[in-house]
């Protein structure tokens, strides 16, 4: 049975710059912990790590999640709208 995805976009909590557009797995909205790569439809950043507008750091850098490619999110930097 393939989970329910869903779309929303992901805005740095410092300056509210849009960083990315992803489609998040699972059936109940929960925090955004990770973001896959493959996943992302809108990436409006450079190095993946930084805000562009504020240069604040979001993003933890480049890991490998259940053998997939990802993103560690910092949660107390981003805030996500649907």
């Amino acid at each position: 049975m393939k989970s329910r995805r869903y779309k929303i976009k992901i805005y740095c909590k410092r300056c509210g710059y849009h960083l990315f557009t992803y489609l998040k797995e699972g059936g109940e909205p929960q925090a955004l912990k990770k973001c896959y790569i493959d996943n992302i439809i809108g990436d409006f950043t450079k190095d993946h790590m930084h805000c562009p507008e504020c240069n604040e750091e979001f993003s933890h850098g480049e890991t490998i999640i259940h053998g997939r490619r990802a993103y560690k999110i910092s949660r107390s930097k981003v805030y996500v709208r649907r």
